[in-house]
């Protein structure tokens, strides 16, 4: 049959038992969200890809395009006023992408080091970017209609404002 312990024979054993009760969990619910998961890989690729993606489109898409004996080719052919805004744009679109990608570098940093102000130079960033598009845009004559893309900036803006990740990660 089943004897019943008392306290007087096993008083260690009664003891541990009360404390494991009433413990709580050692990790609070803040440090659950800690640390670069869920949505914020997707941000972590994006900062590692956004640098060469920027630099090469500088590079092999606008460079070639403004440089000086394409510009003087195309002036020659009688294409004064669509050339000459062309190349300032381009030469615009290649300045903004160097400091683009420049301050994608400096972001990596931050990003990583999981440094309490990486939220909200990355929503600056993210404005800067969307703001520079829509200058692009304004210059073009001919432009395409804004991308379906362009949605990304508030949705991200938005989240990084409102997570609990985020601010798990980076703020506290």
């Amino acid at each position: 049959m089943c004897q019943k312990v008392s306290q007087t024979e096993n008083p260690d054993l009664i003891s541990e038992a009360k404390r494991s009760a009433r413990q709580e969990p050692s990790i609070p619910k803040v440090r659950a969200l800690d640390g670069i998961a869920g949505w914020l890989w997707l941000t972590a690729f994006a900062l590692i890809a956004g640098p060469s993606l920027h630099l090469g489109i500088a590079l092999f898409g606008d460079l070639p395009f403004i440089e000086p004996r394409n510009t003087v080719r195309g002036l020659l052919n009688g294409y004064s006023w669509y050339w000459t805004s062309a190349v300032g744009i381009a030469t615009y679109d290649f300045l903004a992408r160097i400091a683009l990608t420049a301050g994608l570098v400096y972001l990596n940093i931050l990003f990583w080091k999981k440094k309490r102000y990486f939220p909200r130079l990355f929503i600056f960033f993210l404005v800067v970017q969307f703001g520079s598009l829509l200058f692009e845009y304004g210059l073009a004559r001919n432009a395409p209609p804004m991308s379906v893309l362009n949605l990304a900036y508030p949705v991200w803006i938005g989240y990084f404002l409102m997570s609990q990740r985020v601010k798990a990660t980076f703020i506290r």
